[in-house]
């Protein structure tokens, strides 16, 4: 996750081989029912490397906007699902607050399953073979 040049919130997607995109997730971990944002892939649309919060890609359909925008006294967590050689395998969190994002420099995302990492952007979206397996 990074904060786009226009402002906004941009999620990233490392992509693995064998690995197919199924959708994508944020929600507010506070209050119930839970406020959320999600995407679907349409059929045969492709994997996006990065989505911009609040925009679904092309060839994705959302399928809740009950989440519109971020608040500084809420957290969210970001949930990936996806397919890795043809097994539902691919589930990706990040659990963050706007704070962590507000704070990140240039070129550097914010990654691990509760926000605890920051990296290089480079870095992130050419992940090791051992992280795609």
């Amino acid at each position: 996750m990074e904060r786009g040049e226009d402002g906004g919130i941009r999620l990233l997607v490392a992509r693995c081989p064998g690995t197919e995109f199924g959708g994508l997730s944020v929600y507010s971990r506070q209050g119930q029912p839970s406020r959320g944002w999600r995407v679907r892939r349409d059929g045969a649309a492709g994997l996006p490397g990065q989505i911009d919060l609040f925009t679904a890609p092309p060839g994705y359909t959302v399928t809740d906007a009950t989440l519109q925008e971020l608040s500084d006294s809420e957290e969210y967590a970001a949930v990936v699902r996806g397919v890795a050689h043809g097994k539902d395998a691919v589930d990706g969190r990040l659990v963050f607050t706007l704070r962590q994002v507000d704070v990140l420099g240039s070129g550097k995302v914010l990654t691990g399953i509760e926000g605890d990492k920051v990296m290089d952007r480079a870095k992130f979206l050419k992940p090791s073979s051992a992280q795609c397996e």
